[in-house]
């Protein structure tokens, strides 16, 4: 009974991980092991600090997690003791959260049972006593990161019309690019009935480059 006893009580213990930090004007943030599973029974801290002057504005880009049990908190600052901003869950892709300050705590934690591919949230630091305004222009420079998001311009509200962006992808010879979104599925419409971004051409230019050109109309 005993050495049942201590196997239920190990087997039950969450694992806290490291601490990721992040400082920079914007970044993006994702779950352990993301695109793949996470595992069960983790806690993993995020902290955000960004400028003073500035709060922190979080988008979703993809956030899919067990809906009863594996759960995103955010908190302003790092006192864990103050109530939340949100406690995230399920399938809450394009939501966004902001902070009231230049620090911001999350708080990945999941349960004995069930996974799922998690998220990747990107951050932003934006000016006090100001409110956000969504760039309605394309995405600009060279996208050179082993994993990452295009997003067409004002997501996750409606893009404008009229609007063609190029995206330019490099990565390492030898390897492959694969271009898709956020649910894998080959679909150009999104759950409310608006267009994804339409891929009129997709062509290699150099070894190891990748052009992608997107009409929105």
């Amino acid at each position: 009974m005993l050495v049942l006893a201590f196997v239920l009580l190990i087997a039950g213990t969450a694992v806290s991980l490291e601490n990721i930090s992040f400082s920079g004007a914007q970044g993006i943030i994702y779950s352990p092991g993301y695109p793949g599973d996470y595992g069960n029974q983790l806690n993993q801290y995020y902290v955000i600090t960004v400028d003073q002057g500035y709060y922190i504005r979080l988008t979703l880009y993809d956030f899919e997690t067990e809906a009863c049990c594996d759960k995103l908190y955010m908190w302003n600052g790092v006192d864990t003791t103050q109530s939340t901003i949100a406690n995230v869950s399920g399938d809450a892709t394009g939501q966004v959260f902001s902070s009231t300050g230049p620090v911001m705590m999350l708080l990945f934690s999941t349960d004995i049972t069930g996974q799922d591919r998690g998220f990747a949230i990107h951050y932003e630091m934006v000016l006090a006593n100001t409110e956000y305004e969504a760039p309605n222009t394309c995405q600009s420079g060279l996208v050179t990161s082993g994993m990452g998001f295009v997003t067409s311009p004002e997501w996750p509200s409606s893009y404008p019309n009229d609007i063609t962006c190029d995206y330019l992808m490099a990565m390492p010879k030898g390897r492959t690019c694969i271009i898709g979104n956020r649910s894998g599925k080959q679909t150009d419409r999104t759950p409310t009935g608006r267009d994804y971004s339409r891929c009129w051409a997709i062509w290699i230019l150099t070894p190891g480059y990748v052009f992608l050109k997107a009409s929105y109309h």
